[in-house]
């Protein structure tokens, strides 16, 4: 295997050997191998490499050339052309012949060089082809005429003629047999002679007669000399003639009539020009007239029509107002005052003026008042009619309510208003002219009220104000009044009174006195001044004084809460109203028969005996008071609590206090479930709340029961207040009411409006509002039960309207047809909006509009004065009315102007105003341009077209008017032109010019940068001999003197800078687009880019782009070939400049903290390297070249280099490098070791080390000596890892004779408790006495003594002397406990619990919940279901024992509290029939029904001890009557047991 890959291995070196030296092959192909000179030719090499030699036959050789060059040839003759290739295999040479054509020479002549314009001149050719064969001849005469072309071996002339004076150039073109081609031109080889400029004047062109006679003036300005001869055509029916200089003629006319006139001039030099003149003489005749009314109303616009002739008429206006003078077609014009004017119109047509006048009478406005009818009316409804005084021809009227607007064109009309207010009532009034004005008038409807009153001095009871015993006096009053309490505004005119009884009387505050008994209706009427009737009427009782004879009770000796019946025996009538008393705490009870039922409570007002009272009345008459002394005596207990909170902050631990009479027991209910048996218990509340609290007190002796129930409710009883309204307009009133919310206690407020105390202690306030805005309630509280404080504040609460109208417009100047915005600026008041606008415009009878916009626009088309009202409405229903009289202006100046038309292009028009009453000007020229605000402005159009110019005036107080749109004519010929080429490879260009422009053009004027000054021909025929870029130019013009330009490029090529490039210098590779400049058709193109590459273009693809991948400096070029034998080249204008850089560095490895050098590699080719940029890991830079930096942490580290050339160029190189990191030396720390023993040593980190000091070592450069010193030592080792960092550590050696142990303290246990010992120091360890320790040689061994035991540990270290250590561990006895009490009890009582044991100082009972302590030993449990118990106790040192006991609870209907009679007649006392219990968790259903089984209530999954789970004795809605009733009751205890209870209950009403 080895030997065939030898020997294949020398096959191939020899074959490659031989390949390398072969010989090259110089072949080469040319083209073009023949042409016109100068010739480029493209030589291609068949080879690319090696070294190539070019010899092109009309130069020295070129050495190290191109392979494939580009050579010019710019000499006829033959030349051959020789390749050679040199290289490792030898010489190779190859040759080619290229030919190089002469071109023709070239003259011509003329038959006349001097001629006048249109004159013929014939040019005839000489000259030597240079070759044999036919010829093309072409020739280029100037003056625009298709160039002439021949073709033959003979001679070519041509025949042209000039129209325009000037000097012109003959071009003359000859190709021959071979192609090539030559040119001559003669400059300004023709001259022409100029003809006169010619124009006249005439005396006088406009007249106002039917004759007029003129006379002419000739105007010659240059041109040809004179002497001239004139001949003049005047114009008119004979067309007259005449041959003097200055002409006079008469025209006869009539006017009018228009004549046109003509003049032809001749110079000596036999030239001529004649110019006419079209309507030129003019004969004018204006005739003034118009039409109008012959009377207006002032403020009215006036509209006069113009019946005049207008065509090149001007029109001035005057009024006869002395308001100056208008210039317009038609006059438009208001008038300010009344009076009689006359109108003049003056009509001018080329300064002739007619007059025509007419007279106007302007009447002035109407005057007058609206008269009310009735114009004092009583409250609503009420129907008011309506009138002007004086009266008018014609009326708009418009008038409001609540309701809404109407209108009316009524004389009188008439309207009922169906509620109280103040309206509005406008009236747009018309005499008999026909002017207008607005007027308006107030109508007010004034609320009316009565109050009547009796006995106002009386105090009730036992007196009454309105009834009382037989005799009894009354002294009436009554008084009337409007809204608000104000006073009626009209008077009383009578009094009325009707006393009931068939009497009655006229004063206005009469005394009678009642002799009879009875009910009696009083009734006055009162009748104001305005003829209002208001009636009031109230009732006077009067009666029989009863007489009582005896009282009797059911019972008299009761316990608390028992029924009494009393009955009592009365003299007297039937219909008798009783009052009893009965004597507890002043509770009255009013009947109507002689018998009462009444319940006597226990509690807080609980009382030992009861004094029983009555009285009994008859119509108010009160008879003597019937009363039994101590009546009634109560047996005790009287059940009475309360309870004080900890704190108002803290009301969960609430302590009650035990107010009870006589209870020798009792039984607490807290309502969460809890209960209590002790006197004042303190009870703690998981949550704030409401809970219904209940104490029961018995007493053994009297074997009475009282129970006391109250709602508490603490943490959130905040204070809150509601209001009969919070939103009302000013005047009215709000009724406040505050409570606590969730609480029934009493409280104390204090009311605040807006700050401002307004009452205090009282829940109910009224407050009246008279100003608008929003106010802050606030009401502060202190409950009375807690003398807790709170405060509830309503920010902004109440809401009172009075919305304020008003409004304002965009303008009160109305420059008509315009709009007008309109903008509520009415003030609504904190708190309110505007829900409702009603507008009035004034304009016509029903323009009013009403929306809940703000703003709105409307049109006022018509001059004249308007008046503006608005009604708004707020969303609280409040109104607001504002009107202003006349308050809208409407009126409108003219706009009108004349302007010339058609303007030229660049030129100025010449705008000319004439509007009517315009102090301000706002033009608009229809272009874009800027306006301008001069009164008769110039504007200057740039651009072609009709344009619509337009005016905006504005008069002295802002108003406008627009006028009608005039259009100019902005107008220019355009100029343009054709070339029949605008290129030429070669010299010389022949090119024919002809004009395109516009039809306007009638003038052009060239420039063809070439020193011809030709005439104002449309075409011409330039010859162009010189190599390099024309510019040419042409100027048209036409009939109005109009101008236009254009200027197109002309190219003969072979100049430098025929080509551009957007770059000359940069860095390699760099890439150059170049762009040639030349317009046309050009068959070959090649693109020479001066570093021996080259490449073949076209015309049709101008821009090239090139990349120089080798610095350098190079110069391009380009090679032109018409393909007829034309060839030219054209040097680039600048030297491409090519540079390149390329950036290097080089490190050595480092260690961590070692200094790292960077060395910089970097080189360039053409200009050398400036700067350096150096780029750390860090983001710190250097300009050094070789910069130097330290690195902390080992890892890799970007570095970057950026190096830049003096001419820009730039490179840059990237790359990582690695900092090792250092040695980690570790050697394992210090020791200490007995004498005569050793340690052996484990560094790491290394990967070698060398120790010292050497003495006590076993060895210096080994990884793990042993140390054995006598004495203690420090050792030092350096150790070396594998990148060669270095580090140094020490470590130190002691010695110890003896061993020195650290045994940790003792300590205490519980008997039976286990601890752990410790101990440290040496290496091994043995504990005693080894039968209470787990481990003997254990470091930590863990030892449970029986008794208080002195454990020992001996330590032990090699050669040192052991030591000897002890701790003691103290054992404490541990506590006994039992437990008695285990029973069996009914949810809602107590059990007592009872712990004993020895050795106790301390209990811990849970669960805690339901029991009176938890510490103590004895605690009373309270469970609500089956519980055990479990008892912890201590020792003083905390040792434990426990024991449990379990409590059985059961279900008792004992357990359920419900009542046998209740009283639901709404005084708050016993009016909810509820079912009420301990141990309860949920009412599972409650049910009653009568005693014929219908179910009357029911109440499902409900709680017990909540009102609302009651029963208040109605049926459907309907109260039932007073019977006995069965209820069912099922419940769960709170253990789960279902309890069922059934009895009656009865209803006392």
């Amino acid at each position: 295997m080895t030997y065939l890959y030898r020997y294949c291995t020398i096959f191939i070196l020899l074959f490659l050997v031989q390949d390398v030296y072969a010989q090259p092959d110089a072949s080469f192909t040319a083209s073009p191998t023949s042409g016109c000179a100068p010739l480029s030719v493209q030589f291609d090499s068949k080879e690319d490499q090696y070294t190539h030699t070019w010899d092109f036959g009309n130069a020295p050789p070129i050495n190290n050339a191109t392979p494939d060059p580009t050579r010019s040839y710019t000499q006829p003759g033959t030349y051959t052309v020789v390749h050679t290739i040199s290289g490792p295999g030898g010489t190779s040479s190859k040759s080619t012949t290229i030919t190089v054509f002469p071109t023709p020479t070239i003259d011509f002549t003329a038959t006349s060089t001097n001629v006048c314009p249109n004159e013929a001149v014939t040019f005839t050719y000489n000259g030597n082809l240079g070759v044999a064969g036919s010829a093309n001849y072409s020739w280029v005469l100037g003056n625009n005429a298709t160039p002439a072309t021949a073709g033959g071996t003979g001679v070519s002339s041509v025949t042209t003629s000039y129209s325009a004076a000037g000097k012109y150039n003959v071009t003359l073109s000859v190709t021959n047999s071979k192609n090539c081609y030559a040119s001559i031109t003669k400059t300004q080889y023709i001259t022409v002679k100029e003809q006169p400029i010619v124009d006249f004047t005439a005396s006088q062109t406009d007249f106002c007669t039917d004759t007029g006679r003129v006379t002419f003036t000739p105007n010659i300005t240059g041109g040809a000399p004179g002497p001239y001869i004139y001949s003049w055509q005047l114009g008119g029916p004979s067309n007259p003639t005449s041959n003097v200089p200055a002409p006079s003629h008469t025209y006869p006319g009539p006017a009018p009539a228009q004549y046109t006139v003509s003049l032809s001039v001749k110079s000596n030099n036999g030239c001529s020009t004649s110019v006419t003149k079209n309507n030129y003489i003019r004969l004018h005749k204006p005739q003034a007239a118009f039409t109008g009314p012959s009377s207006a109303c002032v403020f009215t616009p006036v509209t006069f029509t113009n019946g005049s002739p207008t065509t090149g008429a001007t029109h001035t206006w005057d009024f006869g107002d002395n308001t100056g003078t208008v210039n317009s077609l038609n006059g438009n014009h208001i008038y300010s005052s009344a009076g009689t004017y006359t109108v003049t119109l003056t009509t001018t047509i080329g300064g002739c003026a007619n007059v025509a006048t007419k007279t106007i009478v302007i009447h002035p406005q109407p005057s007058a008042y609206i008269k009310l009818t009735p114009d004092s009316v009583c409250p609503a409804p009420q129907m008011i009619c309506f009138s002007t005084v004086p009266a008018m021809s014609s009326y708009e009227w418009f008038y409001d309510d609540h309701l809404g607007t109407y209108n009316s064109t009524a004389s009188s009309p008439c309207h009922t208003y169906t509620k109280d207010g103040h309206y509005s009532v406008v009236s747009v009034i018309t005499n008999g002219n026909g002017c207008k004005d607005t007027i308006v008038k107030t109508v007010d409807i004034h609320e009316l009220n009565i109050k009547m009153t009796v006995n106002n001095n009386y105090v009730a009871p036992p007196a009454y104000s309105d009834s009382g015993c037989v005799a009894f006096p009354a002294f009436f009053n009554v008084n009337i009044y409007r809204d608000s309490g104000k006073i009626y505004p009209y008077g009383v005119k009578s009094y009325k009174w009707y006393f009931g009884n068939g009497d009655s009387s006229t004063v206005k505050s009469p005394y009678y006195t009642y002799t009879t008994s009875g009910h009696f209706r009083v009734l006055v009427i009162v009748e104001t001044n305005n003829g209002c009737i208001i009636k009031d009427s109230l009732y006077i009782k009067t009666g029989v004084k009863p007489i009582i004879d005896s009282i009797k009770a059911s019972d008299t000796i009761i316990c608390p809460r028992s029924w009494v019946h009393f009955t009592s025996h009365v003299r007297g009538i039937d219909t008798m109203i009783y009052k009893w008393d009965f004597g507890d705490q002043g509770k009255v009870t009013r009947a109507l028969d002689s018998t009462a039922w009444h319940r006597y409570y226990g509690g807080p007002m609980c009382q030992d005996t009861f004094t029983i009272k009555l009285n009994v009345s008859h119509n108010g008459c009160v008879s003597d008071q019937y009363k039994k002394e101590d009546y009634i005596k109560m047996l005790p207990p009287c059940a009475s609590w309360g309870y004080l909170l900890d704190s108002c902050d803290n009301p969960l631990r609430v302590s009650f206090k035990n107010y009870s009479r006589g209870d020798s027991t009792r039984m607490w209910y807290f309502g969460d479930g809890d209960s209590s048996s002790a006197r004042e218990p303190v009870h703690i509340y998981a949550t704030s709340g409401r809970y219904y609290v209940r104490l029961v007190a018995y007493n053994s002796i009297s074997k009475c029961r009282d129970t006391m129930d109250q709602m508490i409710f603490f943490g959130d009883n905040y204070p809150d207040v509601i209001a009969n309204k919070t939103e009302l307009c000013t005047g009215d009133s709000v009724e406040f009411f505050a409570f606590l919310v969730g609480d029934t206690a009493q409280a104390h407020f204090d009311w605040f409006i807006n700050g401002i105390k307004v009452n205090t202690v009282t829940d109910v306030h009224r407050q009246v509002f008279n100003n608008p805005g929003q106010y802050t309630v606030m009401v502060t509280s202190i409950n009375a039960y807690t003398q807790c404080p709170d405060t509830v504040i309503k920010n902004n609460w109440i809401t009172v309207g009075r919305p304020t109208a008003g409004f304002k417009t965009d303008k009160i100047y109305v420059c008509n047809p315009d709009s007008v915005l309109f903008t509520d600026t009415s003030f609504a008041g904190a708190g309110t909006n505007i829900a409702k606008r009603k507008w009035f415009f004034g304009r016509s009878l029903n323009d009013t509009l009403t929306t809940s916009s703000l703003t709105h626009k409307k049109m006022y088309a018509n001059p004249g004065d308007y008046d503006i009202g608005l009604i708004i409405t707020d969303n609280l229903g409040c109104a607001d009315t504002v009107y202003r009289q006349k308050y809208l202006h409407a009126l409108k100046p003219i706009a009108d102007f004349s302007v010339q038309s058609p303007v030229c292009v660049g030129g100025e028009a010449s705008f000319t105003d004439a509007s009517i009453n315009a102090i301000k000007y706002r033009w608009h020229f229809g272009d874009g341009g800027i306006d301008t605000t001069q009164a008769n402005p110039k504007h200057i159009y740039k651009s072609i077209g009709v344009f619509n110019t337009q005016l905006i005036v504005t008069d002295s107080i802002g108003c406008k008017d627009t006028s009608a749109i005039i259009p100019v004519q902005a107008t220019k010929p355009i100029a343009n032109f054709t070339m029949s080429d605008s290129m030429s490879v070669c010299a010389p260009l022949i090119v024919n010019f002809s004009g395109t422009s516009s039809i306007r053009a009638f003038k052009y004027l060239w420039h063809f940068d070439d020193g011809s000054t030709p005439g104002y021909k449309k075409t011409h025929t330039v010859v162009y001999n010189d190599v390099k870029e024309y510019k040419v130019k042409l100027i048209v013009e036409d009939s109005l003197g109009c101008k236009d330009s254009i200027t197109k490029p002309i190219q003969v090529l072979g100049y430098a800078g025929a080509f551009e490039y957007d770059t000359t210098q940069g860095c390699a590779p760099l890439t150059v687009n170049f762009s040639l400049n030349v317009k046309g058709s050009i068959p070959t193109i090649i693109w020479d880019f001066g570093d021996g590459n080259s490449l073949l273009g076209n015309y049709q693809n101008p821009n090239v782009t090139y990349t120089y991948r080798t610095p350098g400096k190079y110069l391009p070029r380009m090679i032109f070939n018409n393909g007829l034998g034309c060839k030219v080249g054209s040097d680039g204008l600048d030297t491409i400049v090519v540079d390149g850089v390329v950036a290097d560095f080089e490190t050595g490895p480092a260690c961590q903290y070692s200094q790292v050098e960077f060395k910089n590699k970097s080189y360039t080719v053409e200009s050398p390297i400036t700067s350096y940029n150096w780029k750390f890991h860090d983001g710190s830079f250097s300009a050094l070249k070789d910069p130097k930096r330290k690195y902390g942490a080992p890892g890799k580290y970007n570095v970057k280099l950026l190096a830049v050339s003096a001419l820009g160029c730039r490179d840059s190189v990237e790359r990582d490098i690695t900092i090792h990191k250092p040695i980690e030396l570790n050697t394992g720390g210090d020791t200490i070791i007995c004498l005569k023993d050793s340690a052996q040593l484990f560094p790491s980190g290394g990967v070698s080390y060398l120790w010292s000091p050497g003495a006590t070592l076993s060895c210096t450069q080994c990884n793990n000596p042993f140390a054995s010193p006598e004495k203690k030592t420090t050792y030092t080792v350096i150790s070396t890892d594998v990148n060669g960092c270095h580090d140094t550590d020490r470590v130190e050696v002691d010695i110890k004779t003896h061993v020195e142990s650290i045994v940790g303290e003792g300590g205490k246990i519980c008997e039976g408790e286990t601890m752990t010992l410790n101990v440290s120091g040496a290496r091994t360890y043995l504990w005693s006495p080894a039968a209470a320790i787990d481990d003997p040689t254990s470091a930590s061994p863990k030892v449970n003594p029986v008794q208080t035991t002195q454990f020992r540990v001996v330590a032990f270290e090699g050669s040192c002397i052991p030591d000897t250590s002890y701790a003691e561990v103290i054992v404490h006895p541990k506590p006994t406990v039992s437990v008695r009490g285990e029973q069996t009890i009914v949810a809602g009582t107590t059990a007592d619990l009872l712990a004993s044991g020895n050795n106790i100082v301390r209990f811990l009972w849970s669960p805690v919940n339901t029991l009176s302590c938890t510490d103590c030993a004895n605690p009373i449990a309270s469970p609500f279901k089956t519980t055990i118990y479990q008892v912890k106790v201590f020792t003083l040192y905390d040792c434990v024992d426990s024991a449990d006991v379990k409590i059985t609870v059961l279900c008792d209907n004992s357990q359920l509290f419900i009542p046998n009679t209740f009283t639901p007649n709404g005084d708050g006392m016993n009016d909810i029939f509820m079912v009420r219990g301990a141990g309860i968790s949920t009412l599972k259903s409650f049910r009653i029904y009568n005693r014929w089984g219908e179910l009357m209530f029911e109440r499902l999954n409900a709680s017990v001890n909540e009102k609302q789970s009651g029963w208040d004795g109605t049926f459907n809605g309907a109260q039932l009557p007073p019977d006995v009733y069965v209820y069912m009751v099922e419940a769960y205890c709170e253990n789960g047991d279902l309890l069922k209870v059934k009895g009656d209950i009865t209803i006392i009403r």
